[in-house]
């Protein structure tokens, strides 16, 4: 469960400063440099990781599951979810992008896993959903109109998450099958290779559109752009893949990550000016009771 918990703390912070690299760099491009310097710093901590061990890694039996887990979450997850962003913000993003992933892995284990949740653990899993969308709905959002594009990235980005969750699952499954021992870190590294690989030839194919454009410079620009990547891809997705081996069920770990949402409302009322409404509280403890209820029977 902590590995859990330390993922909604990260993802947390890197919700916020990505919103932030968003405005300074613009969408796909805040996404690939963060991925750039967040799998070279995986793959250094993988390399010196494995040294000390004596032991690599690194299998090609596995790479391509992780690879491809990497495509779908990184990849097709990460960029739509930085498209949401520059259109919903980081709140209504992430609600909605962790609602659907938490579907698509419930989903996803039942159909490619033969892995279902128990009845304790779906009335946990929905009522941290409940409690997230009870919470984190942003106040007079019903009288706001945004593009119905920042829905549909939002959305996809949660079935990007959800589906990579899911490969990787089945890629821990086989490395369990042949009896070889692949840590969070080194999983991180071998999905990020595939997220950088999608963010920059997605950046390519719109250098010259204005989702690529910069928005207004910030001061401290390095600052959020090492930030962004050091909470989300790498201190954040490796803690994501350690829960991944100790829970085993991808949509528990994506329920309790996903309540970083409510992080996030601290967070988004000091950085952005964005008010949370009286609901908060009850949806906070809405969604506490479905992570106790996940404790309990996972």
């Amino acid at each position: 469960m902590l590995p859990a918990i330390l993922t909604a703390i990260l993802f947390a912070f890197s919700a916020v400063v990505s919103q932030r690299a968003t405005r300074i760099f613009g969408a796909l491009p805040a996404n690939a440099y963060r991925l750039c310097i967040a799998c070279a710093v995986l793959g250094l901590i993988t390399l010196a990781t494995d040294a000390t061990r004596g032991t690599s890694s690194l299998h090609s039996e596995l790479f391509g599951s992780y690879y491809w887990s990497g495509l779908i979450g990184f990849g097709i997850g990460d960029i739509a979810l930085f498209l949401a962003y520059a259109r919903l913000g980081s709140r209504l993003t992430i609600l909605l992008n962790w609602c659907a992933a938490a579907l698509v892995a419930a989903a996803g284990d039942l159909w490619l896993r033969a892995h279902g949740l128990t009845l304790p653990q779906c009335g946990g899993v929905a009522a941290i959903m409940a409690g997230l969308l009870v919470a984190l709905w942003p106040s007079g959002e019903a009288g706001k109109k945004h593009a119905p594009a920042g829905y549909l990235w939002a959305l996809l980005a949660g079935v990007g998450m959800g589906m990579g969750t899911v490969i990787s699952g089945l890629a821990n499954d086989q490395a369990q099958t042949l009896g070889v021992e692949v840590y969070g870190i080194s999983q991180a590294f071998q999905r990020s290779t595939a997220g950088v690989t999608a963010a920059l030839a997605a950046l390519m194919v719109v250098s010259h559109s204005p989702l690529a454009a910069p928005a207004k410079p910030w001061k401290h620009k390095p600052f959020w752009l090492i930030a962004t990547a050091l909470c989300g891809p790498v201190a954040g997705v490796s803690c994501y893949q350690w829960a991944q081996l100790e829970l085993r069920s991808s949509a528990t770990v994506v329920a309790i990550a996903a309540t970083s949402t409510l992080l996030v409302i601290p967070l988004a009322k000091l950085m952005e000016r964005d008010a949370p409404g009286p609901r908060q509280i009850a949806g906070t403890v809405l969604a506490a009771a479905g992570i106790i209820l996940l404790k309990l029977y996972s």
